[in-house]
């Protein structure tokens, strides 16, 4: 297009300026070329996901809320196929009859020697007596399914709590965070009164409930387990999800669910026989990731807090909200420090 400016003046009126415009087309000869751009073949469906990311995204999903994402089969770091197995516990405790005080934990192992992963106590604000330990409801059918020796290794899991207090009733508060150690002597040398001036711990209104889930502490958290010896020395070194209660009414009925995603490695030996696809998924894994570590990085940057002082879980890829107050206590503050991010890969 090209512009022809012509300035005219007539008596009296000042200048006066037309703008002619003059378009130009230019014809282009020869013939266009087809081409395929665009199309893909050959390409595997699940393979093609892997290749794009699509496995940190969803690894993600599931240890930002275990409860309502599916676990996914991390593949890698074995040289065996392996199997999904989810273990879970839904059960209700009672509060201490004088001051409403309890505590609850559960452990990254589905069995622990000599005692169970879910520990509870309600001996009093100031008792570190977890007295109380509960197994998973499942435990035994992996043993049925996989042998008794299966090996295993966290995905995700964690735990939450629902206090049923009436409206009319001072709520008292939870304290919710993910302690970072395995140990489960550890974690019940706290009080609830002593969780809740610890580091880890956040304080929210015990009317909303809290939740806390897991996350793997170092590079051993990838290491498969053998089942049958998980002395409390030998739990996978995954965070501990602890939730505490202090001066809820007295006698307070909390309900609580406890859940553990799983890879397993069967010792049956028909369980251990692999399959052409997922031989593929295993290398476009490998091929994207390079490492448990590397695609442990690329999920990272999408985990939110550990800890929510709210039993309701949100979407992983959404705006970061909570109901009741802060999310985490110091230690996944400094570890993943992105709260009120809009979440996109």
């Amino acid at each position: 297009m090209s512009l022809v400016v012509k300035e005219k003046t007539r008596s009296g009126s000042g200048p006066i300026v037309e703008v002619l415009q003059t378009i130009q087309r230019r014809k282009k000869g020869g013939k266009k070329k087809k081409t395929n751009r665009g199309r893909v073949k050959n390409v595997n469906r699940r393979g093609l996901r892997s290749i794009l990311g699509g496995a940190h995204l969803s690894w993600a999903s599931v240890m930002n809320d275990p409860f309502n994402n599916p676990p996914i089969n991390l593949r890698m770091g074995t040289m065996v196929p392996t199997s999904l197995f989810t273990f879970y516990f839904r059960g209700q405790l009672t509060s201490n009859s004088t001051d409403g005080s309890f505590a609850i934990a559960v452990v990254a192992s589905p069995k622990v020697t000599s005692s169970a992963p879910i520990g509870i106590n309600t001996a009093g604000a100031g008792v570190a007596t977890w007295g109380s330990h509960t197994s998973f409801t499942n435990v035994a059918t992996a043993d049925t399914v996989f042998g008794s020796n299966y090996e295993f290794r966290p995905i995700a899991g964690g735990l939450r709590v629902i206090p049923s207090i009436a409206a009319t009733s001072a709520p008292g508060q939870l304290y919710a965070g993910a302690v970072p150690t395995a140990a489960q002597n550890a974690v019940e040398a706290f009080t609830p009164s002593g969780f809740s001036s610890s580091p880890f711990a956040e304080c929210g209104n015990a009317m909303d409930g809290a939740s806390v889930t897991m996350r793997p502490q170092d590079l051993n958290s990838f290491t498969f387990k053998i089942s049958s010896n998980q002395a409390v020395s030998n739990i996978p070194t995954w965070s501990t999800p602890v939730i505490a209660g202090i001066g809820l009414p007295n006698s307070t009925v909390v309900f609580y669910e406890a859940i553990l995603h799983c890879e397993v490695i069967a010792s049956v030996t028909a369980l251990s026989e692999g399959d052409e696809e997922s031989k593929k998924d295993k290398a476009d894994l490998i091929t994207n990731y390079g490492s448990l570590e590397g695609m442990y990085a690329r999920a990272d940057l999408l985990l939110k807090q550990a800890s929510s002082l709210t039993s309701r879980f949100t979407d992983a890829v959404s705006t970061m909200t909570t109901v009741g107050g802060a999310v985490s206590g110091l230690y996944h503050r400094m570890a993943h420090p992105r709260p009120g991010t809009l979440l996109t890969d």
